[in-house]
C-alpha cells in the first residue's frame, strides 16, 4: 500500500522519498531567490503521477537490461522473468519493491530492503539493500548498499536512474545542456551492446556542454568519468558518483509526435547493460560478491543557484 513520502527539507532543497516503491526519490527542488522552487530532478510530464514513475531510482543487483532475461553463472544457466513489454529483464529487483524505514532526520532517511521478506522476487540468490539520503544547504547526498544473504556468491551491478528536467521554468528558451563526458558508445539494439564500443559523434557530443541530442537516444556508453554536469539558465548541478561507475547510459525519448519528451535520463553504473552475457574483461565491471560481502556505491548532487 502507498505510505506517505518522506518529506526532507534544509531550507534551500527538499526531497521527497517514497518508501513504498524502492526508496526511489519522487523529486528534488531547489529554492531559487528570484524564481522560487526549481525542479532538479524529475520527470515533469504532465498528468503523470510521479510516485509511479519516480525522478530517480536504484537499479541492483543489474543495471538497464539483461538480454531475454538469461544469463551463465559460474557455468550454470540463470532465467529470471522477462518484462513482457521488451522480453529482457529490466532495471534489477528493487526499484518497485517496499522498504522499511530504519531511521530519518528532517534531512536525512534510512531505509532498507530484505529480499527474503518478499515473494517473486527476480533474483534466484537473497540479498539486502540499505539506502541512505541526506541534504545539506546546497548538496543531496545518496548511498546504497547491497549484501549477498547467500551462501554461495553471484554477480552485480548497481547504478542509479535519474531524470533531469529539459526546462525549469515555463520559458522554454530557458533549457537544460550537459555533459556527461565518456569515451565510448557501444554499438547497441535497445540499448543492449551488440558489439564494440568506439569513439563517435554522441560520444564525443556528451564529453562537452551541450543541449541534449536533437534525436531519439537510448545508449550506453564506457570509459565514463563519474562527473555529470548540468547547466540550466537559472541553475547549475554537478552529479559525482563514486569510483566505479564507469558505465552510462544516455535516454533522450521522445513523443510519437516527434517533440521531446520533457525530460532526459543519464544513467550512471558500475556496469553496462547486458553486462552479465558479455565476453568477461574487467573493464565491464561486474563484481562478484562472496557471501555476507556488500557494494556500496554513493552519489553527489551539488547545485548552485545563479542569478
Amino acid at each position: 500500500m502507498p505510505t506517505t513520502p518522506i518529506l526532507l527539507d534544509h531550507h534551500n532543497l527538499r526531497a521527497r522519498i517514497d518508501q513504498s516503491f524502492g526508496a526511489s526519490l519522487i523529486d528534488l527542488q531547489a529554492l531559487h531567490p528570484r524564481l522560487g522552487w526549481l525542479p532538479i530532478i524529475a520527470r515533469n510530464v504532465p498528468g503523470e503521477d510521479p510516485r509511479t514513475n519516480p525522478a530517480c531510482f536504484f537499479m541492483a543487483p543489474w543495471c538497464n537490461r539483461i538480454a531475454n532475461a538469461r544469463f551463465n553463472h559460474l557455468g550454470k544457466p540463470i532465467t529470471l522473468t522477462p518484462d513482457p513489454r521488451d522480453g529482457h529483464a529490466i532495471h534489477g529487483d528493487v526499484r518497485k519493491r517496499p522498504f522499511t524505514v530504519l531511521d530519518r532526520t528532517p534531512t536525512s532517511a534510512r531505509l532498507s530492503f530484505d529480499s527474503r521478506q518478499h515473494k517473486n522476487v527476480n533474483w534466484p540468490w537473497p540479498f539486502t539493500a540499505i539506502a541512505r539520503y541526506e541534504l545539506t544547504p546546497h548538496t543531496l547526498h545518496i548511498e546504497f548498499t547491497l549484501t549477498n544473504a547467500s551462501t554461495t556468491p553471484f554477480p552485480c551491478g548497481v547504478g542509479i536512474h535519474p531524470y533531469f528536467p529539459r526546462q525549469q521554468t515555463h520559458d522554454q528558451t530557458r533549457l537544460l545542456k550537459l555533459a556527461a563526458p565518456v569515451r565510448f558508445r557501444y554499438e547497441s539494439a535497445a540499448c543492449i551492446p551488440t558489439g564494440p564500443a568506439t569513439r563517435d559523434a554522441l560520444a564525443r557530443r556528451l564529453s562537452h556542454l551541450h543541449p541534449p541530442a536533437p534525436l531519439p537516444a537510448n545508449d550506453s556508453f564506457t570509459g565514463h568519468t563519474g562527473t555529470i554536469t548540468l547547466h540550466w539558465p537559472d541553475c547549475h548541478a554537478t552529479l559525482t558518483s563514486s569510483p566505479g561507475h564507469t558505465h552510462l547510459v544516455y535516454f533522450t525519448p521522445h513523443a510519437p509526435t516527434g517533440e521531446p519528451m520533457p525530460f532526459v535520463a543519464v544513467e550512471p553504473m558500475t556496469i553496462p547493460p547486458n553486462a552479465f552475457n558479455l565476453q568477461p574483461h574487467p573493464d565491464l565491471g561486474v563484481q562478484t560478491l562472496q557471501p555476507s560481502q556488500s557494494l556500496t556505491t554513493t552519489y553527489t548532487l551539488g547545485i548552485e543557484m545563479r542569478d
